[in-house]
């Protein structure tokens, strides 16, 4: 999606965990999306893959980066 849809799907993901504190919502978060980058292929049908990898890459990267930052 584009970038700034997926910064709001990020923030109703924060609302969903609202009653977690922001530091261990930063740190699992953040290990979570580390996690799905290190993946070799976020998505498995390369049909899919070809069309929305690169763009999903740069929103878990710029999601990973607001939190890191």
């Amino acid at each position: 999606s584009p970038p700034e849809v997926y910064a709001g799907y990020e923030a109703q993901v924060r609302a969903e965990y609202a009653w977690v504190p922001e530091p261990l919502f930063r740190a699992g978060r953040a290990q979570l999306l580390r996690q799905l980058l290190a993946m070799p292929q976020l998505y498995q049908r390369e049909e899919l893959a070809q069309r929305w990898e690169a763009r999903a890459r740069a929103n878990l990267t710029q999601a990973l980066a607001r939190l890191e930052g």
